[in-house]
């Protein structure tokens, strides 16, 4: 009998466990802290149903010259979605949204914050952004600015564990060296004064070699060469498909460099000889190079610095300008040699110093196999004293800069 009332006293006392486990198993199935079944059927959303995505701009503003730009607007935009294929023509693809936020006020010099907001209407049009879109600056137009042309990707999901719509970069549609906390954009204040300006910000290619593989170091430039080197160089660039006059009489309109002498001869950074010719063929001269590069600048007087550059020299006050700004250097027993032909060392060695370019050695030597131009003639740093120049006026490459000195992110031609 006392063994029969210990089996049944057992069996109640596992029937009350199993009963309080079910009912623990059903507490936490149905508790606010458990997962939900299907997270996607649980998202938390307003009550109109609306989705908003925050992303924060950061705008930096950079002044070039002595100029401080004034207030200025700026306005972001989404654009370039790329559809869920769930979502076809059939299906009518178009996502539909508002944009509030856009906008970041500057004045001037310094870092300004902002944040795009993108709304859509409910959770189908948030599954439209599936593939991701794109972030981009929209040019305004406005005076005295070179616009960014960053885009920044992004890329909507929803978060698995927390069921919040959010975004993430989209690494594989940035084409900006710039980071910091949020999508990033660079503009730079070049002024209104209307004198000409050189683009210190774009770091793209300005020289190339020659058939074969060679650079040619020390051959010569041509002044139409040099020409049409400054003028893809400036910041305000010529408009394709019109045609720049110029004056000089043997720069006839049919010859390949005759729009960018017109383009420069616009600006005044050109200038002929006294029988109306400009010489297009003729092998620059130091002298003359560093004259059309002081005309980029406010001249200013610079002290007398060679022996054979006299007061009375017609290109003294250029040379000296050129010198103090340390543009250009003269040879070890104390001339410039003014009447001497550029060579090609030389122009990209000056133009750098100008454009304020400093080649990255670390990473051209980790990457050098991945370098868009190298060349026969300079197969080492040790080739010639002008190598980095070279590669640095060679290969376009997206950089970042402290103080002089550019860590480069990627090349490109």
């Amino acid at each position: 009998m006392k063994k029969l009332l210990s089996i049944l006293l057992c069996l109640a006392l596992l029937c009350s466990m199993m009963a309080v486990t079910v009912l623990a198993f059903d507490a936490g199935e149905n508790s606010p802290d458990a997962p939900p079944n299907d997270w996607f059927d649980n998202i938390v959303i307003p009550p109109d149903n609306s989705i908003t995505l925050e992303i924060p701009i950061v705008k930096i503003v950079r002044q070039l010259g002595d100029e401080a730009p004034g207030r200025q607007v700026f306005t972001f935009a989404p654009t370039d979605f790329k559809y869920d294929e769930t979502y076809g023509p059939e299906n009518n693809d178009k996502v539909n949204y508002t944009v509030s936020g856009g906008t970041i006020v500057t004045n001037g010099p310094g870092e300004y914050y902002g944040t795009l907001k993108i709304k859509v209407a409910d959770e189908e049009e948030f599954a439209k952004l599936d593939d991701g879109f794109s972030i981009v600056e929209v040019k305004d137009g406005a005076a005295g600015w070179i616009y960014d042309t960053s885009v920044w990707g992004v890329k909507p999901y929803i978060d698995e564990f927390n069921q919040n719509h959010v975004w993430e970069p989209d690494d594989t549609n940035v084409t900006h060296n710039e980071v910091g906390n949020g999508l990033v954009f660079v503009n730079t204040y070049v002024g209104t004064s209307g004198k000409p300006q050189l683009n210190k910000v774009d770091h793209f290619a300005f020289m190339q070699g020659y058939p074969g593989g060679a650079f040619g170091p020390d051959r010569n430039m041509t002044r139409a060469e040099v020409a049409t080197m400054f003028a893809r160089l400036m910041v305000e660039q010529m408009e394709v498909g019109k045609t720049y006059p110029c004056s000089f009489s043997d720069v006839p309109a049919s010859q390949w460099y005759a729009n960018y002498i017109g383009y420069l001869e616009k600006f005044e950074i050109l200038t002929g000889y006294p029988d109306g010719t400009f010489r297009p063929d003729a092998p620059i001269t130091r002298a003359e190079f560093a004259t059309i590069a002081c005309r980029f600048e406010e001249l200013t007087a610079g002290k007398a610095t060679f022996s054979d550059v006299p007061d009375s020299y017609w290109g003294a006050k250029y040379i000296n300008f050129a010198a103090a700004r340390g543009w250009v250097t003269g040879y070890p027993d104390g001339t410039f040699g003014p009447q001497k032909n550029i060579t090609r060392a030389e122009v990209v060695t000056i133009t750098c110093r100008l454009l304020e370019r400093k080649a990255d050695r670390e990473f051209v030597k980790a990457h050098l196999n991945e370098m868009p131009r190298t060349f026969t003639d300079l197969p080492t740093e040790k080739s010639h004293w002008a190598y980095w120049s070279i590669v640095e006026a060679a290969n376009g490459h997206d950089y970042t800069k402290s103080g002089a000195d550019e860590t480069w992110i990627r090349v490109y031609k």
